[in-house]
């Protein structure tokens, strides 16, 4: 009987996904009034624009509702290339089995297949490693075999890819419509470059919102060492800066095991390590960039600024300056450290990747999630950034259909924000999302944050500028206009060699 139940509601939430996904309206019911009746006589309420179940704008579909692509089946592969675990999650889910976000994802993949009457072949090729996938993706377009038409690639490894010619240019596909909320506004401008986009994220990737970095925050120790101070409110009115975190955060300290020497065992505001997490994100959250478009829109470096140097040095300050931080290292263990000293109520801020929740299922404290502080209060919105094992979704140049393609790409993306992604944030802050929870506003404003570069999203083949942060930090020196005065001569190299493949792809 419960198993029937089951299986009735799973139909009903299935039916309910695919009338929403791609239906080609606003998706908003006619108002009515306790009477149901619409032409009812009463003065009607005023309401702002209709919203979904998780109190966000409804967003009009690009796609037609009549679209249908007649049963094709279309190869997608998912990525093990760098822990399947971590990345698997985001396309793979065979059957229903109770988890939320393996649920999720699977009622996504067959409202997809439902409402453009299309097979989603979703399968690996069993590349463990980065070199491994990347070879695959490049083989099979070279060898026109189709053993994909759509594939997710590694944020850091797979962007040399995109400069190859293995990938179609997304803005001449028929249906994938870069300007709704699904598709990240900012890696769009930042990475189109010659009328060519190669490669796109949003929701349509569920690692850009596992990976991506928010400031953590224990409520109980909040309270009990800032009495009455309301983070949530000084988010709101744009008074969340680096400053005001450094002010903060300078005297919590206590030596919690007695032996009159800092280390890892007692308790400060805040515990960073100086690598990849929480490093990276700082930068993107103080808005230095590494390149900018000039007025022909090419990149350019601009990371030798004074900003930047003023930031690193406010930065290198605030760690080592401050009796309330205590800093690890450039290592996974001392990231580690870092977790589990929030966890067991050692830290009061945590700042980390949203993935890093899944160490605090059995904390006793209730915690809550800022966005990263800003440069100043002038600075118009919060930022942050996606660490590096996000994927970035491209179709091969030899998919058969790409118009087929694009409809299957441009509604995943689309049915993972209505969705998948909410899902998410069940799991990652144990509660629902829900309108006008503080908590769910501040993933909001995270989401809506998360910024891309050109300089980082290709940094492997500039010369990985962006670790520069990480090793100057865990080496303890406050050199950085020298460090990167140094390599802007070979940089610039890089990216002029660079550009000129971006631009022979294209033509």
């Amino acid at each position: 009987m419960k198993k029937a139940f089951s299986a009735a509601l799973a139909l009903i939430m299935l039916l309910s996904l695919i009338a929403a996904c791609g239906s080609g309206g606003d998706g908003a019911a006619a108002p009515t009034t306790s009477s149901g009746d619409p032409a009812d006589t009463a003065e009607p309420e005023e309401t702002g624009p209709p919203t979904d179940d998780y109190g966000r704008e409804i967003i009009e579909s690009s796609l037609p509702s009549d679209l249908d692509l007649g049963g094709v089946t279309m190869n997608v592969f998912y990525r093990d290339d760098y822990d399947s675990n971590l990345t698997a999650f985001e396309l793979y889910a065979p059957e229903e089995n109770g988890e939320i976000i393996n649920d999720a994802v699977y009622r996504r993949n067959r409202a997809v297949e439902e409402r453009l009457n299309v097979k989603l072949n979703i399968t690996t090729p069993n590349a463990t490693d980065y070199n491994a996938y990347s070879a695959v993706l490049k083989n099979s377009v070279q060898a026109g075999d189709n053993a994909f038409d759509i594939a997710p690639i590694h944020g850091y490894y797979g962007p040399s890819l995109m400069s190859g010619g293995f990938f179609r240019n997304l803005l001449d596909t028929a249906y994938i419509d870069l300007s709704k909320p699904w598709w990240n506004a900012d890696f769009t401008e930042q990475i189109t470059l010659f009328d060519s986009l190669y490669g796109a994220t949003g929701d349509i990737a569920l690692t850009a919102a596992k990976r991506v970095f928010g400031m953590f925050f224990n409520k109980k120790l909040l309270e009990e060492y800032f009495p009455g101070t309301d983070l949530y409110g000084e988010v709101r009115e744009g008074k969340w800066t680096i400053d005001r975190f450094g002010d903060l955060i300078k005297d919590a300290y206590r030596d919690l095991n007695g032996d009159s020497a800092r280390d890892s065992s007692d308790f400060y505001a805040w515990f960073v390590p100086t690598a990849s997490i929480p490093i990276d994100t700082l930068e993107e959250a103080l808005e230095i960039p590494i390149t900018a478009k000039n007025s022909d829109g090419v990149p350019e470096i601009v990371y030798n600024g004074q900003k930047t140097a003023e930031a690193y040095s406010k930065v290198y300050n605030m760690i080592f300056g401050n009796d309330g931080v205590y800093a690890g290292a450039y290592t996974y263990a001392s990231i580690l450290e870092a977790r589990d000293a929030f966890v067991r109520g050692s830290e009061i801020f945590l700042i980390d990747i949203f993935e890093a929740t899944e160490t605090m299922r059995e904390m006793q404290d209730d915690y809550g999630v800022l966005p990263i502080f800003k440069w100043d209060e002038s600075q118009e919105i919060y930022k942050t950034a996606v660490q590096d094992v996000y994927s970035i979704f491209v179709m091969s140049t030899v998919t058969p259909d790409p118009d087929a393609a694009s409809a299957v790409m441009e509604a995943m993306a689309e049915c993972s924000y209505l969705y998948v992604t909410p899902e998410y944030f069940e799991i990652a802050l144990k509660q629902k999302y829900a309108r006008g929870d503080s908590d769910a506003e501040m993933y909001d404003i995270l989401l809506a944050g998360r910024g891309f570069n050109f300089g980082v999203v290709y940094s492997e083949a500039l010369g990985d500028l962006i670790h520069q942060w990480r090793i100057l930090l865990d080496g303890r020196k406050d050199n950085w206009q020298s460090t990167i005065d140094k390599k802007m001569s070979g940089t610039e190299k890089k990216l002029t060699k660079l550009l000129e493949k971006l631009e022979s792809v294209g033509q």
